[in-house]
């Protein structure tokens, strides 16, 4: 069997081949043309060929001695049966293999009665809509013709005031440098290295193709492949005390990205100082959009938008947060000239008016109605050049228990919102977490639960199992793991819960677990299956928030760290004070944790402890000699510049002094620097934080053990 199939694929593989390149000959036309009219020969000639090639279904049998010579036929059947043939398949399956003396097995995908396409097709079907009225409107007809009206409504721009109040507001930000690399000629190598870093089956892009098709035929193909890839990182942190005067305002965009007029950003992307050549272009990837709306097979007439950016685009996110940068720059102004107050969270910390994701968007403001108007006209202001709407009845207040009641009774009325006892999520994350720890997090373990849950009626092999569990539920607790240390028994209960599913039977609660967590948490080349402890892997991610605190120390959400938590030392010597918030007390974790597995590249000495850092390389904490106290290396240096060797040689043992004395001391960059000795680069990622974690947890193991073994030994002596 395994031969055909072979077969078959390469087969296969040459006829593919052979469509593209037919294809790619056409030179009929140029340009954008003419690789559009490549890509449409392309998909006709796969289509003509995939539908000669349906119905066609060939098996291969095996007799297979079960016990003391009672045999199961085994019937392996592969191809491209179609539903209307597949009572004659069955016919000419038993005729051609029946035997009397063999139990028959038949192995193939098309058992079911209905194929999964079939089946999502039915569950999946709408019967009917409710219009703007209220009212339910049936039929396949008048079902797409609803949709059709909706979204072409949505996407039809609306006459709005001048945009010139907003934009003249912009200050010119891109330089002729910037300028000049974003429009430099994209070099060869650039755009293969781009087209092999696309996942081979990941969703396809607007032309319909995907990542492998651009892969298996590079050459033939590459003359037309163009693409780019952004990536910015954005962080903030926020704390909040009950009881003040400050007043949060939770706002929902309603259709954010689909209400976003294009006038609007083709004006904004001129004041940031973008070149015109630029913008044109982006504007033209963006205007470029069709779409078309299926329902219950059906598809709707051509919706030509005039506003709005294409879901799913990598580029829309990054046009959306520029253009949404025009509400930042109008609050910093209303800020700056104390139209609103924002709020203050240490007397050294910058003013907070708003915090901004893409479309989530909190503003902070007093309690004062004179301050809520000025918002008022901020957001009227945005709205009206920008397109976007708020959704008033998905906004919501939360009000201090200090805000008296009248006061909140006028606020409410202003903004026409609701107040919220609990604001809910942000990002994600809750905006309140409470007091208790696991009850705060509940809801990943709930939502484990379920994900396993629903997996369980489905048949998985082992294969399936382990892909679910390290794509899926290893990145349920992932983004929640940047933020708090998790309780070390809600860790426990998840790997439980894991382990469970992983050794289930088929169809069965739960299973012999033949190896502890611990192995199959391991490596596969250390012989186990590559689960993450979820443990370690939380530790990981606090210490990239550890890292980049100490890398990116100027960024608005450190510095506001700083004015709470630090404001008269560094980062080094932080500690979490009494009232210290659950997320800081776990960043000190992840601190700790690089402190003992980072080195240090010696500047002028002044942030590193003798006996608390790794000072020595491959050599971790040294022994503190007697009635010796704390030190810093600069304690140990002549006038910042080399070692002092005297010094050096009374403290330590000559073959340590000599280690110690060959450690360079940079003389350019006078400022110690932590270095991440897993990487050649010296920069931390998450994936060799855990490697790290991992680690230092076997060794601390090791160590236990020996010393439990010690302990029996004596034991036995006695």
């Amino acid at each position: 069997m395994q031969q055909s199939l072979k077969l078959k694929r390469k087969r296969d593989e040459r006829r593919i081949l052979q469509i593209t390149g037919v294809a790619w000959e056409d030179e009929s036309e140029k340009d954008l043309v003419q690789i559009s009219k490549r890509i449409k020969n392309y998909e006709e000639g796969v289509a003509e060929w995939n539908g000669a090639e349906e119905g066609i279904v060939d098996w291969d049998t095996a007799k297979i001695n079960i016990n003391n010579g009672e045999f199961w036929k085994c019937i392996f059947v592969y191809g491209n049966p179609i539903f209307r043939k597949r009572k004659n398949l069955w016919r000419n399956l038993t005729a051609n293999n029946w035997d009397q003396e063999a139990t028959q097995i038949y192995i193939g995908d098309f058992n079911e009665v209905l194929t999964q396409e079939e089946k999502r097709r039915d569950r999946n079907r709408i019967e009917r809509l409710k219009n703007s009225a209220g009212q339910w409107v049936q039929g396949g007809d008048e079902i797409l013709k609803l949709a059709e009206e909706h979204f072409s409504k949505l996407f039809t721009s609306e006459k709005r005031g001048s945009l010139q109040e907003c934009i003249r507001k912009i200050p010119r930000k891109v330089t002729n440098e910037m300028n000049e690399e974003i429009l430099g000629n994209i070099r060869d190598d650039e755009i293969r290295a781009a087209a092999f870093s696309l996942g081979g089956l990941k969703a396809p892009g607007p032309d319909g193709l995907n990542g492998m098709f651009y892969q298996k035929h590079w050459e033939t193909v590459k003359e037309e492949a163009d693409c780019g890839k952004i990536a910015e990182d954005i962080g903030q942190e926020k704390k909040g005390k009950d009881g003040a005067n400050e007043l949060p305002i939770k706002l929902d965009m309603n259709k954010a990205y689909d209400r976003l007029e294009w006038d609007f950003l083709e004006e904004v992307l001129k004041a940031f100082g973008f070149n015109e050549k630029w913008v044109k272009l982006m504007m033209g990837c963006v205007k470029s959009a069709n779409y078309k709306i299926k329902i219950n097979g059906n598809m709707s007439n051509k919706i030509k938008p005039q506003r709005g950016l294409r879901q799913g685009d990598p580029l829309s996110p990054y046009l959306f947060i520029i253009a949404a940068e025009v509400f930042t720059i109008l609050m910093s102004e209303a800020q700056q000239e104390k139209l609103i107050s924002g709020i203050k969270l240490a007397p050294t910390a910058p003013p907070i008016t708003h915090l901004l994701f893409a479309d989530d968007c909190i503003i902070f403001a007093e309690a004062k109605e004179e301050e809520v108007y000025q918002i008022i006209q901020v957001l009227n202001q945005y709205t009206k050049a920008s397109g976007q709407r708020i959704n008033l009845e998905k906004s919501g207040i939360s009000f201090g228990s200090l805000i008296p009641i009248q006061t909140r009774v006028n606020i409410e009325e202003i903004l026409g919102m609701a107040a919220w006892e609990n604001p809910g999520k942000y990002l994600g994350l809750p905006a309140i977490w409470g007091r208790s720890k696991n009850k705060a997090l509940e809801w990943i373990e709930e939502k484990v639960i379920n994900k396993m849950e629903g997996w369980k009626e489905q048949l998985l092999n082992q294969d399936g199992k382990e892909v679910l569990i390290k794509s899926v539920i290893q990145a349920i607790p992932a983004y929640t793991m940047n933020v708090v240390r998790f309780p070390k028994n809600l860790c426990k209960r998840l790997s439980a819960r894991v382990a469970k599913f992983w050794w289930a039977s088929s169809g069965k609660e739960s299973g012999i677990h033949w190896n502890s967590w611990t192995i199959i948490s391991r490596s596969k080349k250390d012989g186990g299956l590559g689960f993450k402890d979820f443990e370690l892997q939380n530790l990981a991610h606090l210490a990239k928030q550890a890292w980049r605190i100490l890398t990116n120390p100027e960024a608005i959400w450190v510095r506001i760290l700083k004015a709470i938590y630090f404001p008269n030392n560094n980062f080094w010597e932080a500690r979490a004070h009494r009232g210290a918030s659950w997320v800081w007390r776990s960043i000190l974790e992840g601190r700790d944790f690089l402190r003992r597995k980072g080195s240090w590249s010696i500047g002028d000495g002044s942030e590193v402890e003798v006996w608390r850092d790794n000072l020595v390389e491959g050599k971790h904490r040294l022994e503190v000699p007697e009635n010796v106290g704390r030190m810093k290396v600069k304690e140990l240096l002549v006038e910042g510049q080399e070692w002092d060797a005297n010094k050096v040689h009374n403290l330590f043992s000559n073959h340590l002094s000599e280690r110690i004395l060959r450690t360079p001391v940079c003389l350019v960059n006078k400022k110690d620097s932590l270095i991440w000795p897993y990487r050649m680069d010296g920069d931390y990622t998450i994936k060799t934080g855990y490697y790290a974690a991992t680690e230092e947890k076997r060794k601390e193991k090791r160590e236990k053990a020996s010393t439990s073994t010690d302990i029996k030994d004596l034991w036995k002596e006695i």
